[in-house]
């Protein structure tokens, strides 16, 4: 498969859309377990939430055939580092 092939796009879009809701599942497992507090770090933002930006933090990591070896764990780590921008933009980044 290649970038440019719209079916792999599709299929990565779709294993997004699976997998947005059980990361943020586990995430608020992680909410009451642990410490620090996961919230502290992450927030479902416009990155989290646009598969496009998703499937770009992918590329900007990995190959088309990279991901195809695990494309669970590349769709769960480029939800985090999403997440992760998000909560930076939203809560810390100084505007003036």
């Amino acid at each position: 498969m290649t970038l440019a092939d719209p079916q792999w796009i599709g299929n990565v879009y779709k294993l997004i859309d699976e997998q947005r809701p059980k990361f943020l599942e586990d995430f608020a497992d992680q909410f009451v377990s642990t410490s620090p507090r996961m919230d502290e770090f992450l927030y479902a933002g416009y990155r989290f939430k646009e598969n496009q930006t998703v499937l770009l933090r992918i590329l900007s990591a990995t190959t088309c055939e990279g991901f195809d070896k695990n494309p669970v764990g590349w769709v769960r780590a480029a939800l985090s580092d999403c997440a992760s921008a998000d909560h930076w933009y939203q809560f810390e980044k100084q505007w003036d």
